[in-house]
């Protein structure tokens, strides 16, 4: 009898207790903590960009039923230098805590203009060449450190090109030239440090191609173009900066 009262005791006392369990509060989730990015590349901005521009030009001669020095097949060609300047506009997406992508419309003009004598066949030519457009449409990828983007940007090219001839000695002086406005494609990379959350610089290489393009110089002579350019530009940017982005993260 007395073993029977007391495991009625122990039944009864477990069964309290859990019922108190039951019925006290349960603890209260841990709340996420949002931490603000050092700094945010997020936002479009604008700019302006100069700085020096190479361009390789090759040209093979295709008919010269006029008095070009070239008989067909001839190869020729410059690379000459000058001032790019210009403006661009993008935009920034910071999307991970280093990665940051982006769109980038950028378009300049260059002081490309070079004059050079013929040096094969009669030698008495006199051809020009001039690249008074560039313009680049592209996407970018960067990683951040802080203030700090290093960045690849690839992409559609767009050029404008001159190629213009004189024959210079009498009696058979004949001027021929052609202008054409070339697609193509383009890389570049670049480093860019935020001043602040507006300003940024910028040190930039791109290199483009363009497609080879047929050249009717006039009625009676005619050459095959193509053309490589490389630019070097430093720039600066002003952001829209719309405040900072956050991360959530729980502890």
């Amino acid at each position: 009898m007395k073993r029977s009262i007391s495991a009625i005791a122990v039944v009864l006392s477990t069964t309290g207790a859990y019922a108190a369990d039951l019925g006290a509060p349960m603890p209260a989730p841990i709340p996420a903590v949002v931490v603000a990015r050092a700094f945010d590349w997020s936002g479009f901005y604008v700019g302006l960009h100069a700085g020096g521009v190479w361009s390789r030009n090759r040209y093979v001669g295709d008919t010269a039923g006029g008095a070009p020095d070239w008989a067909p097949g001839t190869v020729f060609g410059t690379e000459p230098s000058g001032f790019i300047g210009g403006a661009q506009l993008g935009y920034n997406w910071h999307f991970a805590p280093n990665w940051v992508a982006g769109v980038e419309a950028s378009v300049s003009g260059t002081s490309v203009n070079r004059r050079f004598a013929s040096t094969f066949g009669a030698a008495d030519d006199i051809y020009q060449h001039r690249l008074p457009f560039f313009a680049t449409f592209t996407g970018r990828l960067g990683y951040a450190t802080g203030q700090t983007l290093w960045y690849a940007r690839a992409g559609l090219a767009l050029a404008s090109t001159t190629f213009r001839y004189d024959d210079v000695t009498p009696p058979a002086v004949v001027t021929g030239s052609a202008s054409s406005t070339r697609a193509g494609w383009t890389v570049g990379l670049g480093l860019e440090y935020a001043i602040n959350q507006n300003w940024s610089v910028a040190a930039e290489y791109n290199y483009a191609r363009f497609n080879g393009w047929y050249a009717a110089l006039n009625a009676t002579d005619s050459l095959r173009a193509s053309t490589a350019v490389h630019a070097v530009t430093a720039r600066l940017n002003y952001r829209f900066w719309t405040g900072p982005s956050a991360v959530a993260a729980r502890y």
